[in-house]
């Protein structure tokens, strides 16, 4: 027997414990030790019934969403959990930690389940563009319900036990103990006592058919006909649990399953996961280890440094928060109530958070800090000035960090007296599930400095994507190219409005006028000002955006930028010509994007194509079903973008002449994935092959 999996009897009983950290993940070798486990337990007459549980804190997360490939080999999940709904000795799986996913379904397998009161459980394949693969949709609306089990299965969420939505999935609930009485109850099963439930046969969610049937139809309609297939096949799926037998309906979602895999639905949301997981990966690592930060200094009480401060708090860490006047701190704590309670954070915890806080209006009482993060108004000469104080107050160890969108890094950490120990940041507001900051070295940026500063993020509940322009950031280089491209295609004829309609079809969250006349076009062009290094960035739309204020067209609240604006609706007079289809106009908007993001890898201020895919998620509004710019490029192929981008090249140049990198790849045969490597295996977009 590997590590992977141990057995221990108690009596007549056998304790199954998974042993497979760090999330005791089924894997195939842990699923054929399990399977021979079972074929020799049948066979000992000495044992009478199975425990089936977890180790290290949790029974199981499932699978690996970075290693699909683990769904792979025999016994298949499917089968082993019918090994042991049909297994003819009692099993009951005793629940801890986290059990979620394909960890879910073998507990819902067993006979009965036990479940501490703390533990946590979910169904989150849906966020990757999948459905449960091994009976979950059938076995779970046999326990719940149909109304019950799609708002599991459809939200991905994972949530405590106790929730309501999840009363029946567990048989028992304990304080502590669970094992000792997992034991308890299994005799009482050998006993007779207690009846024993496979779940393929329970019927207790099918006990008021018609309301099953409502159920299905109201999520089916919620939904909508344009609904991703992931969750049309869920609903259909449930569906059929209630209108086939068993085996027909786990026949039935194994087809729907596999439908999900070869999409590019899930296609794109699987890229999204893998990008996550590569974006720490950072070249600084290899030759440098992350210091010890326990107390965090905060200097700003806007909204980015309300967010900063949340997520230090949720993190572990103490935080003593810096405002010039008792006011303005007030009003900062005000404004970091308002994100914990957003955040579901429980009245009773909020004060415990809150014990880890100190608010001060001197400087100096920073100096007792780690670590400071700086986030006052994004002007050169106010953060060069409050460097030039810190250098004064804070011992020479401490790191900072400049939290801006547009400035230079250099000039500020030169005012700090200690380049070396500062490094720059854009982390716009966001909820927690959505929080991404491009970290951005500076020229004499440390490897130290910048693995400590990525490692807070990482506790802070901020995924850190590196920057390596020494200024601005790569999602405004993507935007200004955005802006650019969709200006463009405006000047061919069609409306702004228009433009936008097209951009929203494809899916984008942030529609590029509405979003300036939104934000104002006088802060459009203050902030293009401020841009380090301007002639990097696709910056023609700025002579519009002047034309328009010039007159007195400065978005939404006037009335009037780029589109007219009622009751802070789009007007009606913004019509909807459409001289080139919302097809074409996507695909040069994406065109100008992929260029630009291959201009970004060969300048080096991008690591590789699936840190660009995150950054136009997260701060262009890209839907991430479709995996972001670079990774919809590879799916269309590299050869079709240049030829979409062809007819326009001699027009606008800066926008659709393909990247030398881009004709590179052709060449070769390749796609922006080859270029997502981590450590020193990473590959540049014009490295020779």
């Amino acid at each position: 027997m590997s590590l992977k999996l141990s057995q221990e009897r108690i009596g007549d009983i056998a304790v199954l414990r998974l042993t497979n950290p760090p999330r005791n993940f089924l894997g195939p070798i842990v699923r054929a030790e399990l399977a021979a486990l079972l074929e020799e337990l049948e066979r000992d007459t000495a044992v009478r019934g199975i425990m089936l549980t977890g180790s290290g804190g949790l029974f199981s997360a499932g699978y690996n969403v970075a290693s699909p490939e683990m769904r792979d080999g025999a016994p298949s999940l499917a089968d082993l959990c019918d090994r042991i709904d049909g297994f003819p000795k009692p099993v009951v799986a005793t629940l801890f930690g986290a059990v979620t996913g394909a960890g879910l379904e073998l507990a819902l397998a067993a006979h009965a389940r036990l479940a501490l009161k703390d533990t946590r459980i979910g169904l989150p394949e849906i966020s990757v563009g999948l459905i449960p693969s091994a009976g979950g949709t059938q076995r779970l609306p046999r326990l719940i319900g149909a109304d019950r089990a799609l708002a599991v299965m459809l939200s991905g969420q994972v949530v405590p036990v106790s929730h309501p939505r999840l009363a029946g999935l567990v048989d028992e609930l304990h304080g502590d103990g669970v094992e000792k009485a997992g034991l308890a109850y299994l005799h009482r099963l050998i006993k007779g006592q207690l009846p024993l439930r496979r779940s393929s046969q329970v019927p207790d969610g099918f006990a008021d058919p018609v309301a099953y049937q409502t159920s299905v139809r109201d999520c089916r309609a919620a939904l909508g006909e344009t609904a991703p297939l992931p969750e049309r096949l869920l609903v259909d799926c449930v569906e059929r649990a209630l209108l086939l037998p068993f085996s027909a309906g786990q026949a039935f979602e194994e087809t729907a399953f596999q439908d999900c895999v070869a999409s590019d639905y899930a296609r794109g949301l699987l890229h999204v996961q893998l990008a996550r997981r590569r974006a720490p990966n950072m070249p600084e690592a290899i030759s440098a280890k992350p210091q010890e930060v326990t107390h965090l200094g905060v200097i700003g009480g806007g909204a980015a440094a309300a967010a900063m401060v949340q997520g230090a708090l949720e993190g572990g860490l103490t935080v003593t928060w810096y405002e010039r006047t008792p006011e303005a701190a007030e009003a900062a704590r005000t404004r970091l109530v308002a994100l914990l309670r957003t955040a579901n954070v429980q009245a009773t915890g909020q004060p415990a958070q809150l014990a880890h806080l100190n608010q001060t209006t001197e400087l100096r009482d920073l100096a007792e800090t780690d670590l400071v993060i700086e986030a006052v108004a994004d002007n050169l000469q106010t953060k060069v000035q409050v460097f030039s104080a810190l250098e004064t107050v804070l011992p020479a160890s401490v790191m900072m960090v400049c939290h801006t969108q547009t400035l230079p890094i250099d000039p500020i950490a030169r005012a700090s007296g200690r380049e070396r120990q500062v490094v720059g940041l854009y982390c716009p507001p966001a909820t927690p599930q959505t929080r991404l900051a491009e970290l951005i070295p500076g020229p004499h940026s440390a490897p130290t400095t910048v693995v400590t500063v990525a490692d807070v993020l990482m506790r802070m509940g901020v995924l850190p994507v590196r920057c390596g322009s020494g200024g601005g950031t790569i999602g405004m280089r993507l935007l200004c190219a955005l802006r650019d491209a969709a200006l463009f295609v405006a000047d061919q004829g069609v409306s702004p409005a228009y433009v936008d309609h097209a951009l929203v079809r494809m899916g984008m969250g942030s529609p590029v006028f509405a979003t300036m006349d939104g934000q104002g076009l006088e802060l459009v062009q203050k902030r293009a000002a401020q841009l380090h290094d301007h002639a990097r960035f696709a910056l023609h739309h700025l002579e519009r955006v002047k034309a328009l204020l010039a007159q007195g067209r400065t978005g939404r609240t006037a009335g009037q930028g780029f589109l007219t604006w009622q009751d802070g609706a789009v007007h009606a007079d913004s019509a909807t010509t459409a001289p080139l289809s919302a097809e074409t106009i996507a695909h040069l908007c994406l065109g100008a994007l992929i260029n630009e993001g291959a201009k970004l890898l060969r300048e080096d201020v991008a690591l590789r194509p699936s840190d660009i895919d995150l950054v136009a998620i997260r701060h262009l509004g890209f839907p991430a079903w479709q995996g972001g710019p670079m990774h919809m490029a590879d799916r269309v192929g590299l050869f079709n973008v240049i030829r979409a981008m062809k007819p326009y090249e001699s027009t606008a140049p800066h926008l659709f002449a393909p990247d030398p990198g881009i004709a590179r790849l052709v060449l070769n045969g390749e796609g922006f994935d080859v270029l997502n490597a981590i450590g020193r295996g990473r590959r540049k977009i014009d490295d020779p092959v």
